[in-house]
């Protein structure tokens, strides 16, 4: 079933958009693709703001993590995908 994810930070214009094509047949695992995809947020209050929203639309989490110089989100779409949101501490802080 062909399905559209859309990436929003300030509507109406999405960030990203990605569409399956239900032509394209499953490429082999051996064979290297699209494994991640990463959103820099400027500040831990956008951070903060976009978990509310996941949290409140019920995605689920696959794990948080401080690494000192940033705090990430992690996520995975249906085709497990990985996808990174973060906010650096130097920005923060600097």
């Amino acid at each position: 079933m062909p399905f559209t994810i859309l990436v929003r930070w300030n509507p109406p214009s999405p960030l990203v958009v990605l569409k399956e094509d239900a032509q394209l047949k499953e490429k082999p695992h051996h064979e290297p693709g699209f494994i991640i995809l990463l959103y820099l947020l400027l500040t831990r209050k956008n951070l903060g703001k976009w978990l509310a929203q996941v949290i409140k639309k019920g995605y689920p989490l696959i794990g948080v993590c401080d690494h000192f110089f940033s705090e990430t989100i992690y996520l995975s779409d249906p085709d497990d995908i990985g996808v990174e949101v973060y906010a650096d501490r130097l920005r923060m802080f600097g």
